[in-house]
């Protein structure tokens, strides 16, 4: 049975919670052993802050791209997909996408299918067979395969991190930030 709108959506929410808890575990190691005059002194050395966030987003496009590539077709899909207990196969030979399926699906098909408001995305819940755009535009099919508690379970715990845990921290971070400036701390 393919797979629905709800559950897909799911899936994207949570690879995109892991990628979260990735980033700020990142920035909170970065940010314990750098400190404040050191980060101004890195922006000094790109030249300005514009410079490093397009760079990020940059690295941060290619990561996707290359996690998406290799778990769509190694595994049959991403992280949240498989703690989801949906995978993706190809239609024709109902074996999980080779590499070069995988990539452009990953990058031209989500683009085609977010355009015009993510109306692609939207077709799954009005084609009978539960098909996104990028799922047509490739022959593809996304199936449920095994449970859903597994990833709704782990889901409402990454939330629960991240509305006691993670947030509280960044704030904590943003607050000492703002009052080694000067401003008023928030």
């Amino acid at each position: 049975m393919n797979a629905g709108f709800l559950i897909r959506a799911l899936a994207y929410l949570l690879d995109k919670l892991l990628g979260l808890i990735l980033l700020l575990s990142i920035i909170l190691i970065y940010s314990y052993f750098v400190t404040l005059e050191d980060g101004m002194e890195f922006i000094k050395i790109f030249g300005n802050i514009t410079t490093i966030v397009i760079s990020l987003l940059l690295l941060a496009t290619l990561i996707n791209l290359i996690y998406y590539t290799y778990f769509l077709s190694r595994f049959g899909g991403t992280l949240g997909k498989l703690l989801l207990g949906i995978q993706v196969f190809d239609k024709e030979t109902g074996r999980f996408l080779d590499t070069k399926k995988a990539f452009f699906r990953s990058f031209a098909g989500y683009s085609f299918s977010g355009q015009f408001m993510g109306l692609g995305f939207l077709a799954i819940n009005k084609k009978r067979n539960n098909l996104a755009w990028h799922d047509e535009l490739f022959n593809t099919e996304v199936k449920a395969v095994g449970s859903v508690w597994p990833g709704v379970i782990l889901t409402l715990l990454f939330l629960a991190i991240n509305a006691f845990v993670v947030i509280p921290v960044i704030f904590s971070l943003v607050s000492k930030t703002f009052s080694a400036f000067g401003t008023p701390s928030l």
